[in-house]
């Protein structure tokens, strides 16, 4: 099992602590699930997709068509990378948005990393004293690679599957970056208003 070297909690600025609870959450979310069930419903609806400033800028190189205004990618109705399996246009690349890949975590102004609401009312779920599905930490593992890197997810996991508790780990500062300017993303739309947040993101602020 690979263990946290202590220089990096002295070396990394940041540290998230990972609520057990939301990690311990069960969902369907497999690739068959995802390509036969629900069709991407998380990629779906009136929303946006938050972009970096180098991801809007990558992803204008790569498809030029794309409606990306400022810092966000307009959705309406249907993400325009979603495929017909449900799965993203640019899964498995560094094209895919940071924001996308780390769902359904997101950071609380505690610091800590749990599950979006909007995706503990999904049908994907599972129910209490209902069978199937693999725990948040599994099912999205890909979102603890995209945040903490391929060695520290398992050490994530292995903590989880031995019966550990609330964990806190070093996160890098890009990624903490990202997950904070998320989070006030999100505080601005119950703030000012969903329309006011997204001319101003369009802007590119």
């Amino acid at each position: 099992m690979y263990t946290i070297p202590m220089a990096l909690f002295e070396t990394f600025q940041y540290h998230i602590t990972i609520s057990s609870a939301f990690a311990r959450q069960r969902f369907l979310c497999s690739a068959e699930y995802c390509g036969g069930v629900c069709h991407g419903a998380c990629c779906k609806g009136e929303t946006i997709v938050l972009l970096t400033r180098q991801e809007a800028k990558d992803l204008k190189a790569k498809d030029r068509g794309l409606p990306i205004q400022g810092r966000v990618l307009m959705v309406h109705g249907r993400c325009p990378l979603l495929l017909p399996n449900g799965h993203c246009k640019y899964h498995g690349t560094n094209l895919k948005p940071f924001v996308c890949n780390t769902l359904p975590f997101r950071l609380n102004k505690q610091h800590k990393l749990i599950l979006d609401n909007r995706w503990m009312q999904r049908k994907c779920r599972v129910r209490q004293r209902c069978d199937g599905g693999q725990p948040a930490y599994k099912a999205f593992r890909s979102a603890f690679i995209q945040i903490f890197g391929e060695r520290l997810s398992e050490f994530i996991e292995s903590h989880f599957d031995n019966g550990g508790g609330d964990i806190t780990i070093p996160v890098p500062k890009e990624s903490m970056e990202v997950l904070i300017w998320q989070r006030k993303v999100i505080n601005d739309i119950l703030r000012f208003g969903y329309t006011e947040t997204v001319e101003k993101l369009s802007g590119g602020k």
